[in-house]
């Protein structure tokens, strides 16, 4: 590990704040995400999607923005 990620670890072991706010961003990605891929196409539709942009952010990891 380079003295440069190990610093970033450092601080941020520091603040679990900042954990906390990852985590949350995180699991808001999955729950966003796995409701888009129930999306009928009236819904997306109505959300001014179409398929290839739902399938696009859902194949995306969650740590992805």
């Amino acid at each position: 590990m380079s003295a440069h990620v190990a610093g970033h670890a450092l601080r941020a072991a520091a603040r679990p704040d900042l954990w906390r706010n990852i985590a949350d961003r995180w699991l808001n990605r999955i729950r966003d995400r796995a409701a888009m891929a129930t999306m009928t196409e009236r819904d997306m539709r109505d959300a001014g999607l179409n398929r290839y942009d739902v399938a696009r952010e859902c194949s995306k990891p969650f740590w992805r923005e």
